[in-house]
């Protein structure tokens, strides 16, 4: 056997090995490297929109909270003005349901506002303003006298807009029923009641200006 064959060959081929594995050596920790960056990177993209997602559900409880502290305090004052309005004088009483319009309108927009702002389901507006014409129209029930004709038509006409039928014998006289409540102020809670829960219900829709606004 010759000196190339025992000396030269295969200290070529060992420079050629060395050349390929010094060049494949690097190139192979380059990918591994850059998969490894990017690996990281979609991780931290996870991480972001999970921070995100729970940054969104935090703030839409918080509006979800003051809608519902705002509707809540609301349906505290009706009950309220309705029993007040059975104590006024019916010449009185125009004056006084002038005012409680203007002070449900503030009320009612406050809750309103935010509705319109974060969440864009036209049900739950319209059962706002289902409620607002409610409240409004039930009103003149107990500025009435007990089983007066006008009584008899102001409940005729709150059943027909409300679409729904009072059975007590007694409401004529504005009796209580048994949840303690007149039958239409016990209506219009139920439907105070069923604004909240699609309150709680609703998906909220923001952006990023949203998300900012307290």
């Amino acid at each position: 056997m010759s000196f190339e064959e025992n000396f030269i060959y295969p200290l070529v081929l060992l420079l050629i090995g060395g050349g390929i594995s010094g060049g494949l050596i690097p190139l192979f920790n380059s990918i591994h490297k850059q998969k490894l960056l990017e690996v990281e990177h979609e991780r931290e993209l996870s991480q972001k929109r999970i921070d995100r997602d729970r940054e969104d559900y935090r703030f839409e409880m918080e509006i979800k909270e003051k809608i519902l502290d705002k509707i809540s305090e609301e349906h505290a004052w009706y009950l309220k003005k309705f029993k007040e309005l059975g104590n006024v004088d019916e010449d009185k009483s125009y004056e006084l349901t002038s005012e409680l319009l203007d002070e449900l309108t503030f009320r009612f927009n406050k809750s309103e506002d935010l509705i319109k702002l974060y969440f864009n389901t036209n049900e739950l507006r319209e059962q706002r303003s289902k409620v607002f014409k409610y409240v409004v129209e039930s009103w003149v029930i107990p500025t009435t006298k007990p089983n007066s004709e006008i009584r008899k038509e102001s409940l005729k006409e709150f059943q027909k807009e409300a679409k729904v039928v009072f059975e007590s014998e007694d409401i004529l006289n504005a009796e209580k029923n048994d949840k303690g409540l007149y039958e239409p102020v016990f209506f219009i809670s139920k439907e105070y009641g069923i604004l909240e829960r699609m309150v709680l219900e609703a998906k909220a829709s923001f952006d990023s200006f949203g998300r900012n606004k307290k």
